[in-house]
């Protein structure tokens, strides 16, 4: 998988379509006096399958270089700073829900100062993916303006459009601010993946996917710390466990499988992410390195993702698996 393209005017692409997305996420606020503070608890019945995870809007952060000749990422290019991109404003509270019940849609709820819930925007949620093997679905949501010091949220499932007292609930998720550590991966064989425990993480989602037709937007959207990206990409497998496994193709998992369809041979990114108690974020990978190449400059960043199987380099009879990531080329 070829991760490196022209950067160009990325940044304004990616200010534009911030801003087109920032129109379209944007939930409306209703008056929080009309907030009935005894409403803390929306109708339904929590599941263990509807999970609620929040983070904060975290940017990627990135090496800009001077492509001095020959052309191409080398030890005499210069290095002229450093550059972060990111999808919406500061402040701003991410939200994913995993659900795996017969939901079609859903709502979030979200605390107001005075101790009560209040739907987020007037619109329940589609799935942004449906993983239709193993009956699972993800929905997104963006809070641009919390309410409150530590943002807590809910999410209610919707059957057949209505809340009912069948209605799955989650998790409450509250997002405290903290922030996002890298989870890095170790790699037993050229194909498998593994990582060490976490500490505070009460669960990981593990990922093994592809970046589709994929623009420069795309990808660095895909490098921030998510959960999961969803996006122009595939799953070949989305997994839940409570401690570090091993992944790969053909391997056993000891855990909930989200997806996981028919391997086909080619080059994928593996991520893992770790959510604590209050369904933060926590760590993510941010895995190897890759270069948005410019007329003269080119923007070198973590992808969000490592990749597997794991480039190789003889050494005689020998061959020793490099990340990229721990051993780029020398810079200045």
């Amino acid at each position: 998988m070829n991760l490196s393209t022209r950067v160009g005017s990325a940044a304004i692409a990616l200010g534009m379509l911030a801003g087109t997305l920032l129109v379209m996420a944007s939930c409306s606020t209703k008056n929080p006096a009309a907030v009935d503070p005894s409403f803390t608890t929306p109708e339904g019945t929590f599941s263990n399958q509807t999970l609620l995870i929040v983070w904060p809007e975290t940017p990627v952060v990135g090496k800009v270089y001077r492509d001095n000749p020959p052309v191409g990422a080398n030890s005499d290019d210069e290095f002229l700073g450093f550059e972060s991109h990111q999808l919406y404003p500061d402040g701003t509270i991410n939200g994913m829900v995993l659900d795996g019940s017969p939901s079609t849609s859903f709502q979030i709820l979200r605390r107001e100062p005075n101790g009560g819930l209040l739907p987020l925007g007037d619109f329940a949620l589609d799935p942004a993916r449906r993983w239709l093997d193993q009956h699972w679905d993800a929905f997104q949501f963006q809070d641009e303006r919390p309410r409150t010091s530590f943002p807590e949220y809910v999410g209610r499932g919707l059957l057949a459009g209505s809340a009912t007292a069948l209605s799955p609930v989650s998790n409450v998720a509250t997002s405290k601010g903290a922030a996002i550590a890298d989870l890095p991966l170790h790699f037993p064989t050229d194909t498998t993946a593994t990582w060490s425990p976490v500490a505070h993480a009460a669960y990981y989602i593990s990922n093994i996917f592809q970046l589709r037709q994929a623009a420069d937007t795309d990808k660095l959207r895909a490098a921030q710390h998510l959960p999961i990206y969803i996006g122009k990409s595939f799953d070949q497998f989305v997994g839940l466990s409570t401690q570090p496994t091993i992944l790969g193709h053909a391997q056993p998992f000891v855990g909930t499988r989200l997806t996981d369809v028919t391997y086909v041979p080619g080059t994928y990114l593996v991520r893992v992410a770790a959510i604590d108690s209050l369904g933060q974020l926590i760590a993510s990978s941010a895995g190897d390195s890759a270069e948005l190449i410019g007329d003269e400059t080119y923007f070198r960043y973590p992808v969000g993702g490592y990749t597997l199987p794991r480039p190789i380099i003889f050494h005689g009879p020998l061959r020793s698996v490099v990340s990229q990531a721990r051993a780029p080329r020398p810079r200045h």
